[in-house]
């Protein structure tokens, strides 16, 4: 019981108390957000450049292999009467 008026005191006295945020803090938040917006970005970015490359490499690796696997296939059709 004793436990209870006590954190009922503390919860009154607390209820009213405000503080003022300090000078600047907005500004500090937008810029931390344009920070993180920029890296994301550049994440984005690099991300994209990569799957682009491995794609592009794929598709010059089936290319070989599509060439390598007719080539033997189109000469024996050429040479054949």
């Amino acid at each position: 019981m004793d436990n209870n008026n006590w954190s009922d005191s503390l919860k009154r006295r607390m209820e009213a108390h405000t503080e003022a945020p300090p000078a600047g803090l907005w500004g500090d938040i937008e810029r931390r957000m344009e920070l993180a917006a920029a890296a994301r970005v550049r994440r984005r970015r690099v991300l994209s450049w990569s799957i682009g490359s491995g794609v592009a490499a794929a598709v010059a690796l089936l290319l070989v292999f599509v060439s390598v696997m007719m080539f033997p296939l189109m000469s024996s059709v050429l040479d054949s009467p």
